[in-house]
């Protein structure tokens, strides 16, 4: 497997500039391992942002359409299962993982350190319940889902739905 290059780690040259971006075909894609379809939509559509601010900071979506990158969303659950599910591929590998309530937190601080001990892979454990809860309230409203307070343990789906329950369309103060 070729190590990634910090300079170029989409494996393109010039692949921020290009529509169609040449792939190293020696580069294996690195896997990223999320719980559900919600976090590769967000990781696409921050990082999709964040590179239209600065365009050192890779875009998923693009890596993805050029086979660099592939979601694994493996829909919560046992995540000891995951651990080494693709250990055969010898891909790079990155998961994340959502800060659950005990005991499934801890199983899923030791399944980040397993992870963390194979070559080529890295986990982490979010600080907070789910990546949604690293948004600003602010941010939230100006999208349309009403005032929610955001904090650690803000289960966000549920207060975003519900907001859209309680709430008319045009009534942005909810």
């Amino acid at each position: 497997m070729s190590p990634v290059n910090l300079r170029d780690p989409t494996g393109c040259s010039d692949a921020s500039n290009s529509p169609n971006p040449v792939v190293d075909p020696n580069l294996s894609p690195v896997l990223i391992v999320v719980e559900g379809a919600h976090d590769v939509d967000f990781l696409r559509l921050l990082t999709a942002r964040l590179h239209l601010e600065d365009p050192a900071i890779p875009y998923l979506g693009l890596l993805e359409q050029i086979g660099r990158v592939i979601f694994v969303p493996f829909g919560g659950g046992r995540v000891v299962s995951w651990s080494n599910r693709f250990a055969a591929l010898k891909c790079h590998e990155f998961h994340v993982y959502d800060r659950e309530i005990e005991p499934e937190t801890a199983i899923r601080k030791e399944v980040v350190v397993l992870i963390n001990r194979r070559p080529n892979c890295r986990a982490l454990l979010l600080k907070k319940h789910s990546l949604e809860n690293y948004l600003h309230s602010a941010a939230i409203f100006d999208a349309g889902g009403g005032r929610i307070q955001v904090s650690t343990d803000t289960r966000m789906s549920t207060d975003v739905a519900r907001n859209g329950f309680l709430c008319r369309p045009h009534d942005r103060e909810c």
